[in-house]
């Protein structure tokens, strides 16, 4: 047989014997849900996973591709990074991962391929590929699964709250370690603490409940951003303040001076959380600034007119009081207000002075309030 012909037969050879994913990498589309339950220590409320993925789903999809999704994560914020420059941080935080993160290949459907490459996907979520956050180990047990992390050793403990029992998919591939979490008196997830038995009961403060599926609700950390008061629901912290950590039971927090927190006021989405205060000088203009508590940043201009047109009032032509000029860098929007100790009269499009007894501060109140 001739050379080249030989080396053609053992290349073919060779490329029989590679796995064909096309061929054998096929799942059904499924899903788990996890909820964050405990961590084991206070400075472990405020790790990067424990900030972005109090909440979130391990699917897999008909590629066999693994991927994770947040859930209710917008607004939460961790520090921005150069590349892979860990010691090169921004003072500017970034935003959480809010989509799916980028789908990691299992290479087999086996349990333990399936689980490394979840533990991939969680070291990979918050900076991409470029900067892992080093996971030293991860344990699926009885419908929980604890992440042990390498940075800070801490430990998060996830309740299976929902998932996609169908044939074929992650679930089933996992086999009996991805089944629902079951809260008991003595079990992986205690009665009391990390879950209740009984619908009626409310779960502790800081936490929000998650009905399982086997009965029962699991009482799950409220994400950073957002307290529970009573363990019936998380709250978004209101504009001005910010909570940094996972589990708050308060929001009591203000921003600094030269720092602001819109809060659920002017975010987009209701309810939208605020675990970190943006600096003013987000803005193009170095010179905004702002009062402790503050939900926006101001900048005062000398000899400015109010004018027709305003975005959020309209301020009647001719009113030549001086007026303070503000960004707001959520929406990158502008406004004029009126001066201090007037307001807009809607019915005569004038800008009348303020009553006796009543004021209103540029910038901060849309009508005289009392003193």
């Amino acid at each position: 047989m001739h050379t080249s012909s030989r080396w053609r037969l053992a290349l073919l050879a060779l490329l029989l014997a590679l796995p064909n994913c096309t061929a054998t990498c096929t799942a059904t589309a499924g899903y788990i849900t996890l909820d964050l339950l405990s961590t084991n220590s206070t400075a472990c409320d405020t790790n990067l996973h424990a900030l972005c993925l109090a909440s979130f789903q391990a699917s897999i999809d008909a590629d066999c591709k693994v991927a994770l999704t947040p859930l209710n994560g917008s607004g939460v914020y961790v520090p921005g990074i150069w590349s892979t420059n860990a010691a090169g941080t921004y003072k500017r935080p970034v935003q959480c991962p809010t989509s799916a993160s980028a789908p990691v290949d299992p290479g087999s459907l086996t349990p333990s391929a399936l689980k490394s490459a979840f533990q991939t996907a969680l070291e990979r979520h918050v900076y991409g590929a470029a900067f892992v956050l080093g996971i030293s180990q991860v344990t699926w047990t009885n419908g929980t699964v604890t992440v042990a992390t390498v940075a800070g050793s801490c430990t998060l403990k996830y309740a299976i709250t929902k998932l996609s029992a169908v044939d074929n998919s992650i679930t089933a591939m996992i086999g009996s370690d991805a089944e629902p979490a079951v809260c008991a008196i003595d079990g992986t997830v205690s009665n009391g603490a990390e879950c209740q038995l009984a619908l009626i009961d409310d779960c502790p403060p800081g936490t929000r409940p998650v009905e399982l599926p086997s009965g029962g609700k699991a009482c799950a950390r409220c994400r950073a951003g957002t307290y529970s008061v009573d363990g019936k629901a998380c709250t978004a912290c209101a504009a001005g303040k910010f909570v940094g950590s996972v589990g708050a039971s308060v929001c009591t927090s203000p921003c600094a001076a030269g720092s602001y927190a819109s809060g659920d006021s002017f975010q987009p989405f209701l309810g939208q959380a605020q675990n970190a205060c943006q600096m003013c000088n987000a803005s193009t203009d170095p010179r905004y600034t702002s009062e402790v508590g503050a939900d926006y940043c101001t900048v005062p201009y000398i000899d400015s007119v109010c004018t027709d047109g305003a975005l959020r009032q309209d301020c009647a032509a001719g009113c030549t009081r001086q007026g303070k000029l503000f960004d707001r860098p959520l929406f990158h929007q502008e406004a004029w207000f009126m001066g201090a100790g007037h307001e807009y009269n809607a019915e005569t499009t004038t800008c009348d002075e303020c009553p006796a007894g009543t004021e209103r501060k540029v910038g901060r109140e849309d009508f005289c309030v009392p003193w």
